[in-house]
């Protein structure tokens, strides 16, 4: 090994020889200046050196791996990204095993999550089209049914749904809102008085739920109906005829006056309290005074142009007075107040006096007015005088009288009933010039209509005159128009047909608002219909309430009542809790209907037991019928499902085929106990049924030899040895149709038994010891006997096999050699 010195010499040598010139000196660099030197180099050539080093590196992996990486750049331009699952290419036939089985797994992950991606598509378009195809038919029955027949299409206005927002059941929670329960909580209360013999006042519960809730339209409108109805005897115990009796339509206009006249009075009384200066009352508090007070806001001499007549009581217009004093119902305390300055009027004082007194003029002293008003007509100046005179004598009906009523609606329409009659009031051939309420009530919705009175905007003020005219038919089908105003509609037509002011139609096909020769009639039956159905699924209880209103109500030739009910339970499916159940000893536990109407209870479950059964719903409708006590239309149904459930073989059908059979087992248990009414013929099939089902549970179990003897017992086929084909044969004629619709299947299911049976006795033989060979081959003889007398009889029976079940009876048959 060479030592340190002469590496020395070595170097030195090479160093001298590389010298290109002689004369130039030796370059000696320190060692400090060939680190600069070296790092200096390697700073310049090392990204070409790196670069070069990996992708040398790269050759030799993918090389290891089987891969060309020249030919990658090539293979690689061809890849492009993609957002959907697209299958994997298979891998080469050069790549290993590893990769092969690589790429199918990820196949197999691609493949599933495509597939569940699809699923859950589908899943959500079905689930959203049924929610749009549900709302849309919501809609469809909302617009026919609140479709008046004097309103068009155009008028009603479909609600939108935003079926993304909100789960879509509503399963636990109620769909009544807190205004709803508040109503149906009284009408509960009022249900179960009338239960008990009572006939509490309804309109006056419904105003204590409007006080309670503080909303201010509820309370408007009970209000309204308080003052009208607070009428002595008004019940529904009297038979008055509704608002057709002259008396009752004469307290009700007095009753609509008095409303409008206290409602005025609170006017006044407000009007004054917040303007004291300009009212300067003085003297002991009382109407008059609050009159003098109204009057020195009202007419100051800055806003006034009215021409006065007949001088002043207390430094203002006596006719004024006199007017106002009527206008809010204190005619007689006016009179007391003016004193001595009537004697201004004295021509007029003696018919003030009477009709301050009576209400009205008598019949004479109104004529007397009424000639005089015509001689003085044209030289009355005073307004207030002559709207004074003519609701005194109630005459110069078109007089508009605007600069007393000052174009408000509620001064408008008090003036008008003021100088209204009642219908039939007058005799024949007096009506020219007079009103009878009815010609004002016809002014109101045909002359001026709701657009005149801007009902979209201020529907509580057209509501208001609707009833002040007595026309409450209308006030309720206006307000039913309404969406947000639909439960006062409802709750206000309950209580006014529960005092017979309002009439409802014989039909539940008419519309909701009727004419007829006798006047207008309302759809109760159809308006609870429509109401109740929102939350006939979540709040039973709470309808049920709302369909013992109609009892007693024909409708069609039906009963309201029962048919709503029928209806009800049909569309809530809560037949346990409203129709009750049967416990397994047979007792029958009551329902929710049972306590409003115990005597059509029977009709009601059969209804909906029928319908069921049109609508293929076989299990509802047999445990309906059952619930009825119709045991034989029970039978009857049992038996025809059985007959088609036993045989099946379907999957899908299992789930009820199982409901079914165990039904039918708890329903014979029952029956052996506690007996039935059903023919003798339905329940010999019924059991036989039961039987069959037995043969082919134990068949599909395995055990043929239970199920064979099964079939023995039973004795619908040829399998005795002292039975023979013929009188089989004839006892198949015997049989009920649900029964023999088995026998094909169960000629097969039979074969089946004595196949394997056969197979598994020769399998014995093959087996046993000599002695008992003898006794097994003598039993595969009778089990081939069985066979052929098997085939024989379905050679001859009436029902035709189809060539699949041929064919395979005659394969077993041929099995067995």
């Amino acid at each position: 090994m060479s030592s340190f010195d002469d590496l020395l010499q070595q170097a030195q040598g090479l160093q001298s020889s590389s010298l290109v010139s002689k004369e130039l000196p030796t370059l000696n660099r320190n060692l400090q200046q060939l680190q600069d030197a070296a790092t200096k180099l390697l700073t310049k050539n090392a990204p070409q050196a790196s670069k070069e080093n990996v992708d040398l590196q790269a050759v030799k992996l993918l090389g290891s791996r089987g891969l060309d990486a020249p030919r990658m750049d090539e293979r690689l331009a061809g890849l492009h990204a993609t957002k959907k699952f697209e299958q994997i290419p298979s891998a080469e036939k050069d790549i290993d095993l590893a990769s092969y089985l690589r790429t199918a797994y990820e196949n197999i992950l691609v493949a599933a999550v495509k597939e569940s991606r699809f699923s859950v598509q589908e899943r959500c378009e079905r689930v959203l089209w049924n929610q749009v195809d549900d709302d849309w038919e919501k809609q469809k029955e909302k617009i026919l049914s609140t479709l008046g027949p004097d309103q068009s299409i155009s008028d009603i206005v479909v609600e939108r749904h935003n079926v993304s927002a909100g789960p879509m059941t509503m399963s636990g929670r109620s769909s009544l809102d807190s205004l709803e329960i508040g109503y149906a909580k009284q009408l509960y209360v009022y249900t179960e008085a009338i239960l008990k013999g009572g006939h509490p006042d309804l309109i006056e519960s419904f105003l204590a739920t409007a006080v309670s809730t503080r909303n201010a339209v509820m309370l408007d409108i009970w209000q309204l109906i308080r003052a009208q109805t607070d009428i002595p005897n008004l019940s529904a115990d009297l038979d008055l005829n509704s608002a057709n009796s002259l008396a009752i339509q004469t307290k009700l206009l007095r009753k609509s006056v008095s409303y409008l006249e206290l409602r005025y009075l609170e006017f006044m009384e407000s009007l004054v309290s917040s303007h004291p200066a300009l009212a300067r009352r003085t003297g002991v508090p009382g109407p008059y005074q609050l009159i003098l007070g109204y009057l020195n806001i009202l007419l100051s001499p800055e806003t006034t142009q009215i021409q006065f007549e007949d001088g002043n009581a207390d430094g203002k217009p006596i006719w004024a007075v006199i007017f106002f004093s009527m206008r809010c119902s204190g005619l007689k305390e006016g009179l007391v107040g003016i004193g001595t300055s009537l004697n201004q009027v004295t021509e007029w004082v003696s018919y003030l006096r009477e009709f301050a007194q009576e209400g009205q003029l008598g019949i004479k002293s109104e004529s007397q007015l009424r000639g005089n008003y015509r001689k003085l007509s044209g030289h009355i100046r005073d307004p207030y005088k002559r709207a004074v005179l003519c609701i005194l004598a109630k005459c110069d009906i078109r007089n508009p009288h605007r600069e007393v009523t000052a174009a408000k609606t509620e001064d408008w329409l008090w003036l008008k009933l003021k100088l209204s009659y009642c219908n039939g009031e007058l005799p024949e051939g007096q009506h020219s010039d007079k009103q009878l309420i009815g010609q004002l009530q016809d002014e109101i919705t045909n002359q001026f209509g709701e657009s005149h009175f801007r009902a979209n905007e201020k529907p509580l003020l057209y509501f208001q005159i609707l009833c002040l005219s007595l026309q409450f038919e209308r006030a309720i089908d206006f307000l039913w128009r309404i969406e947000r105003l639909r439960s006062h509609a409802i709750h206000l037509a309950i209580s006014l047909t529960e005092i017979n002011l309002v009439r409802v139609t014989s039909t539940t096909q008419a519309s909701f608002l009727t004419s007829t020769p006798t006047g207008l009639q309302i759809n109760l039956a159809r308006m609870i219909k429509v109401y109740t159905r929102k939350f006939l699924t979540t709040d039973p209880r709470e309808a049920i309430q709302y369909m013992f209103l109609l009892r007693g109500m024909k409708g069609d030739g039906e009963d309201l009542f029962v048919k709503s009910l029928a209806e009800m339970v049909w569309e809530s499916r809560e037949y346990e809790l409203l129709l009750g159940s049967l416990a397994p000893d047979g007792v029958r536990k009551h329902g929710l209907i049972e306590k409003f109407h115990k005597e059509s209870i029977s009709d009601v479950i059969n209804q909906v037991a029928r319908r069921s059964e049109n609508q293929g719903l076989v299990i509802d409708a047999i445990k309906l019928f059952d619930l009825a006590g119709n045991h034989h239309k029970v039978l009857e149904l049992l038996n025809n499902s059985m007959s088609q459930l036993i045989t099946s073989t379907q999957g899908q059908r299992e789930t009820d085929k199982q409901q079914t059979i165990q039904y039918a087992y708890s329903l014979a248990d029952r029956f052996k106990q506690t007996g039935h009414n059903a023919t003798r013929e339905k329940c010999a099939t019924f059991y036989l049924l039961l039987d069959l089902n037995q043969f082919y549970e134990n068949l599909k179990l395995g055990h043929f030899d239970i199920s064979l003897e099964i079939m023995e017992r039973l004795d619908i086929f040829p399998l005795k040895q002292e039975v023979t084909v013929d009188s089989s044969i004839s006892k198949f004629h015997t049989l009920e149709e649900e029964v023999r619709r088995c026998v094909p299947d169960t000629i097969i299911a039979t074969m089946i038994s004595i196949h394997n049976l056969f197979k598994q006795t020769q399998q014995l033989i093959s087996q046993s010891a000599v002695p008992s060979n003898q006794q097994l081959r003598q039993d595969n003889l009778l089990l081939q006997e069985k066979a052929r007398k098997l085939v024989t009889y379905a050679g001859m029976l009436p029902y035709k096999l189809t060539g699949d079940m041929s064919a395979r009876l005659v394969q077993l048959e041929t099995g067995m050699t």
